[in-house]
């Protein structure tokens, strides 16, 4: 379970591969990617989707014979926002809501751990910031820490416009947070498991393409996709509310995703690039080999580039952008401040006002937005002189 192949094995699935690698990894150098997860890194621990309405199936009791052929036929085409609410209607929401409870026990986690696949430690390390989940269960709190006020329901937790405006505003400064589109099972009542919930966060005519981006969920999936761009990790990506609202904003994203059936994979293929999604691709049944071997991977090569960053080489800036901000870390307020009295001295027309905050662990970091030239060559004789300071001044420089 725990297996890792060769990456190169990997990226010789598919010819775009490679291409879609390095893209993924220039975007995460500059902490501009979100992931997105979905409930096959779940799997190690909790069922799928189907597979829950399928038990709830199998351990119910239905007398009424016509019932029992609606919810087999709803199952056998995929629809499963119809058949769990069927299931609900047919149980009763009490028993309903316990059944999941029990499916979803957190509990689970601790008494499974030992299955979790060893990828999957290294998700906290690369992703420092937001962290967005269609799951109830409760495994990505336990793997990544979140507690409290850094947990986010859409549906519970957009009550004003100003909740929303400041969710946008967090993403946007990579504020550490988790983002549960779809709710929690600790509160099950507020979660959207069936074709009624999800009309209600997404909109009546959602299901047929009519996303209203009045409701909740939409809202928040706008300004995940419009801050970052995102990385789906066990998501299927099929024609779904939650894909309709990506298609429709425009935006783009990548996924690591098995390949299927070759007279299947040009139809699944060309749907993935509707939705502006570039996909890295893997060899049926090999998901958390592949996973474990992509993951690793990207750790290995941002370590790398964090310390070339540190050294000052290979750093390019857009031409005609207005400013690009940097951050450097200090191990305390001496040297943070040093810094920033050396640097109003040697480079002050670099700077905007710095700006300096406390983080975690005791670290200092000092944000500086430097101003950039609409000439190409005049920027990069700036960053060249900012890369030479710092290295002067012996701090590390964060992505």
């Amino acid at each position: 379970m725990n297996a890792r192949i060769p990456f190169d094995q990997v990226m010789s699935v598919e010819k775009s591969n490679p291409l879609v690698y390095q893209s993924l990894l220039f975007n995460m150098q500059q902490d501009g990617v979100i992931p997105v997860i979905g409930a096959g890194l779940s799997a190690w621990v909790y069922p799928t989707w189907d597979a829950v309405l399928r038990k709830l199936f199998e351990d119910s009791v239905i007398h009424d014979k016509e019932t029992v052929h609606k919810i087999q036929e709803h199952l056998s085409l995929y629809e499963f926002e119809e058949a769990a609410l069927m299931l609900k209607e047919v149980l009763g929401e009490k028993v309903y809501f316990n059944k999941l409870q029990d499916i979803f026990d957190v509990k689970k986690i601790d008494t499974y751990k030992t299955y979790r696949p060893k990828y999957q430690q290294y998700l906290p390390i690369l992703f420092r910031g937001p962290v967005a989940t269609t799951n109830f269960d409760c495994c990505l709190e336990e793997l990544f820490g979140f507690k409290g006020e850094r947990i986010l329901c859409p549906k519970a937790s957009f009550e004003s416009r100003d909740k929303e405006k400041n969710f946008a505003i967090n993403l946007r400064d990579s504020e550490k947070m988790l983002v549960k589109l779809h709710g929690s099972i600790r509160y099950p009542t507020g979660m959207v498991f069936d074709s009624k919930q999800y009309d209600e966060v997404y909109g009546v005519g959602s299901k047929n393409g009519k996303i209203d981006f009045s409701k909740p969920v939409p809202i928040a999936l706008r300004a995940l996709f419009y801050s970052k761009r995102l990385l789906f990790l066990g998501c299927g990506l099929k024609k779904d509310r939650t894909c309709t609202v990506l298609q429709s904003c425009f935006c783009e994203g990548y996924a690591i995703m098995e390949k299927n059936d070759v007279s299947d994979f040009a139809i699944r293929k060309r749907e993935l690039q509707d939705m502006n999604v570039s996909v890295i691709w893997y060899q049926k049944g090999q998901h958390d080999a592949s996973l474990s071997s992509v993951i690793f991977q990207l750790y290995y090569d941002l370590r790398r580039l964090r310390t070339t960053y540190k050294t000052g080489i290979h750093f390019s800036l857009r031409p005609c952008s207005e400013s690009q901000s940097i951050r450097v870390r200090f191990h305390s307020e001496e040297s943070k401040q040093e810094f920033i009295d050396s640097m109003s001295v040697e480079l002050p027309l670099m700077l905007r006002q710095p700006y300096a905050e406390e983080s975690r662990e005791g670290d200092y970091e000092v944000t500086l937005p430097v101003i950039l030239d609409t000439d190409h060559s005049t920027n990069q004789e700036r960053v060249r002189e900012l890369f030479e300071f710092i290295r002067r001044m012996d701090c590390e420089m964060m992505l």
